[in-house]
């Protein structure tokens, strides 16, 4: 059975296809995404542009209020040009910026996910799965969930630097997308167990409602923490969708073609599809192609 799973999922044919289509759909994000930045950045820089000059006259004219192109001189024009130069240059650079934070905040939230996903399949499969490691479980499964979470951890940090270098993305957004992320999981747990009505995954859940109740109010939680965990979660909340709307065509599809098995733990089989995901964001990414699109 072990080696069926092998020559099923390793299956360069089946496996290629399946990367294709991850692919297709980080692309149809990404189009999403530069539709969004552009719509938001371009509002930016029409209230930028349209902004009082920094003494209250005419952003545009001279003292007398007139445009500053019909001075005889002619160089208060030229420093006017120069001057909107500059500002559009940096408007553009601003927008840039803007729009890398939210490609990259969305990488995180892929890269986490995947990481709870991880912890979460590792639990599944020794837990319940492998025969061979269910006495050691019996006898050892606190410290083996200490263990799982640390590996966990270290898999997130290696997506972040190795993967996708992450390098725009402030901690405090990182900290916020990683506690959605978890909301984004017990999604997924929801669907696993009043739609699909799987009820294998009834203590697993349990036990991760109890780890994301401790993340969130842990022991000197303040009502600071509250509002600004909150405030995070609400700023970040289109990711949350367009993670849903990712991640459930590419599940759906590999389902559908019966690349993802039921027969493996459905919680695996996403977990593949996520690993799959990671794969189409660091192709692109590595040939620059967001970068050239934004």
């Amino acid at each position: 059975m072990d080696n069926y799973y092998f020559r099923h999922y390793f299956n360069l044919e089946k496996a290629g296809r399946f990367l294709l289509v991850s692919l297709a759909g980080f692309l149809v994000l990404l189009l999403v995404l530069i539709l969004i930045s552009r719509i938001k950045g371009g509002q930016a820089d029409a209230e930028a542009e349209e902004g009082p000059a920094p003494d209250g006259r005419p952003a545009e004219g001279n003292a007398s209020g007139l445009p500053a192109e019909e001075n005889i001189s002619g160089l208060p024009a030229r420093k006017n040009a120069s001057g909107r130069s500059r500002r559009r240059g940096s408007l553009r650079s601003a927008r840039r910026n803007r729009s890398r934070i939210v490609l990259e905040s969305f990488y995180e939230m892929v890269f986490s996910s995947t990481s709870i996903l991880f912890f979460l399949a590792l639990y599944y499969l020794i837990g319940t799965r492998i025969q061979a490691t269910q006495d050691l479980w019996a006898r050892y499964k606190d410290a083996i969930l200490i263990g799982l979470t640390l590996l966990s951890i270290l898999l997130n940090h290696l997506l972040d630097h190795l993967l996708v270098h992450l390098t725009q993305v402030p901690s405090s957004q990182k900290a916020s997308i990683r506690l959605l992320s978890t909301f984004y999981i017990m999604l997924i747990f929801v669907y696993i167990r009043f739609i699909y009505e799987d009820t294998n995954y009834d203590g697993m859940i349990i036990y991760f409602l109890t780890l994301v109740l401790g993340r969130f109010f842990y022991f000197d939680f303040t009502w600071a923490d509250f509002t600004g965990a909150l405030r995070g979660l609400w700023h970040n909340l289109p990711l949350l969708f367009l993670m849903c709307a990712y991640s459930g065509a590419v599940c759906w599809y590999g389902f559908h073609v019966q690349f993802l098995l039921k027969s493996n733990g459905v919680i695996v089989s996403t977990l593949i599809a996520h690993l799959f995901m990671d794969a189409a964001i660091c192709i692109l990414d590595r040939i620059d192609l967001p970068s050239k699109m934004f």
